[in-house]
């Protein structure tokens, strides 16, 4: 206890010194007794059709919360060539969510080879042309059948803009997102790509004699782009009345505190609902809380805490119990389409999350120094508060 007070006091002594702090969340290991993140739910076992589902191949929104903070950032120089190549989902439809930071003209490429030079390509660019348009930078999608140029002007079919829309910027002092959808039948392929503030996609092509895409790359011109890929496992399932069983724990105090991510699946006509309960040895249940979607939800994450007081806890396990119900009971869909999902399952303090400062080095010449993780979101859980049902029971099963 004596060296933990020391090295806090060291650490925010440091931090006191320095032009640079980084914010973070930081866990305190004595209250996080219970974890199951989106790389590690070792301590959680799926009961009926869980399974660990990639951000990629599922319908759920980009991450604007703590979980953002640790993925990785990847910077292109401006040196025409493609740094990062990742493998597409083999199945569709598919979602690739990024983070941006920088003045202008990203680039990113959807292709059939690993080379977006010499095969066959879709070529999006974001925040294009800033000194060209007075009402803002251009975003367009290209179709380059024999590969994207490695500089200069595109030629031949290249040069088309399959659709484009002005007035949407990146920004070199602060993360803008941009998600791509793609989804394909026998008769064609749709591409579409919405941005962070506004609701409609801006950019939109149907192409009944589309590429067969296996790879996803991104690079900038002429400039340092920074980059975050909202790419991230979670627990999830489309099974209706399946439930996710933690192993069995005791709680260490008489509050039990958890705090977790929920996506809720949305659709006309669909009631969704995530159940949460906790099962003692003999197999009697508490309730804990109930979520449901509502008529104008989304599935963007949602954070929820819940709270409940006994003065003695037996060793517990926590369920997650999902239901599905149409108001047509004749529509059948794609299992695969409507997800329920969680993640970052946690034990929490009471009191609220703990977030400190952490010291970074790091210098860029598009932020000036400023370490990327620092620059809130648009929807930041620095301030989030998030309602907890009143579930306090002092009553033993």
């Amino acid at each position: 206890m004596i060296l933990s007070s020391l090295l806090r006091i060291i650490f925010f002594l440091a931090c006191a010194f320095t032009t640079m702090p980084c914010q973070e969340f930081v866990q305190d290991e004595n209250n996080y007794y219970l974890q199951c993140d989106s790389n590690n739910c070792a301590n959680y076992l799926g009961s009926g059709k869980w399974m660990a589902y990639s951000s990629f191949n599922a319908q759920v929104g980009h991450l604007d919360d703590y979980r953002w903070e640790k993925l990785p950032v990847h910077t292109t120089s401006g040196r025409y060539e493609f740094p990062y190549v990742r493998p597409t989902p083999q199945h569709s439809p598919w979602n690739i969510t990024m983070s941006i930071r920088g003045r202008n003209d990203a680039s990113i490429v959807l292709c059939e080879g690993v080379n977006p030079f010499n095969s066959g390509c879709y070529w999006i660019i974001l925040g294009g042309w800033p000194n060209l348009n007075r009402i803002g930078e251009t975003n367009v999608i290209r179709k380059c059948v024999n590969g994207v140029p490695i500089k200069g002007f595109p030629k031949d079919e290249c040069k088309t803009k399959r659709d484009q829309y002005k007035g949407w910027s990146l920004s070199e002092k602060e993360w803008k997102h941009a998600s791509i959808h793609w989804s394909k039948s026998n008769e064609s392929a749709e591409l579409l790509v919405t941005v962070q503030g506004i609701q409609k996609p801006i950019l939109h092509f149907v192409d009944r004699q589309y590429l067969d895409i296996k790879y996803v790359s991104f690079r900038s011109m002429n400039m340092e782009l920074q980059w975050r890929v909202h790419e991230y496992q979670f627990w999830g399932t489309s099974s209706n009345g399946s439930s996710l069983i933690s192993r069995e724990f005791q709680p260490k105090s008489k509050n039990l505190c958890l705090s977790f991510f929920y996506s809720i699946p949305t659709a006309v006509g669909l009631s969704s609902t995530l159940t949460m309960q906790a099962s003692n040895r003999a197999g009697l249940l508490q309730h804990l809380a109930t979520f449901q979607n509502k008529q104008d939800d989304t599935i963007n994450w949602k954070y929820a805490q819940v709270l409940t007081t006994r003065e003695y806890w037996d060793y517990i396990k926590i369920m997650f119990t999902v239901h599905m119900e149409w108001e047509d009971q004749s529509i059948t869909s794609d299992p695969r389409q409507y997800v329920f999902g969680v993640d970052s399952i946690r034990g929490c303090d009471p009191k609220g999350d703990v977030r400190t400062l952490k010291l970074q080095s790091y210098r860029s010449q598009v932020t000036g120094g400023d370490p990327p993780s620092c620059q809130l979101l648009q929807k930041s859980q620095l301030t989030l508060k998030p309602a907890r049902p009143n579930l306090n029971s002092n009553s033993r099963n």
